[in-house]
């Protein structure tokens, strides 16, 4: 009884082995994700200019994106279109992302806010910031920063990595 079980746990390591390299690349890197993070994230600190937005309220999103053509979509817009159209995308992709919104004044210490509890999993992760100038996307793409400052200028944000 002893040896048949010694048997079949080995026969068993030897069907797991050989199927693994019949995996298909997308159930790999799923099995991947089980044991690391699909992003590099981890912290970031938010500074608000004296003078951010042209001294006016700014509204700006975290995004943890877990759907590869939401991803696609996101890489494309500018942050109008993202605060325009964010709630058709929750229609759309309704378990495809999450979002931490902030809303700061000038000169404003932030707060700090939870992320999502499996954001580990976020195949991109965006900031879009809601500028009153309409001359540049207002966005970035951070999925590959551990940890960064941004920093929301006058006219725009800039990110430095730490």
């Amino acid at each position: 009884m002893h040896i048949n079980l010694k048997k079949n746990i080995f026969l068993i390591i030897i069907v797991v082995c050989m199927g693994i390299p019949q995996m298909s690349c997308s159930t790999m890197k799923n099995t991947l994700y089980f044991w690391s993070s699909a992003n590099e994230f981890e912290d970031f600190e938010i500074v608000v200019d004296q003078k951010a937005n042209q001294n006016s309220a700014i509204a700006f999103d975290l995004i943890f994106a877990y759907d590869k053509n939401l991803i696609g979509k996101l890489e494309k817009i500018n942050a109008q279109d993202w605060f325009k159209e964010r709630d058709n995308y929750r229609l759309n992709f309704p378990t495809g992302f999450d979002v931490v919104s902030w809303e700061l004044v000038p000169g404003q210490v932030a707060p700090k806010k939870p992320y999502p509890a499996h954001m580990e999993k976020a195949a991109g992760i965006f900031i879009f910031a809601n500028y009153s100038t309409q001359n540049d996307f207002h966005r970035a793409r951070v999925d590959q920063l551990k940890y960064f400052e941004l920093n929301l200028g006058e006219l725009n944000f800039t990110i430095k990595t730490l």
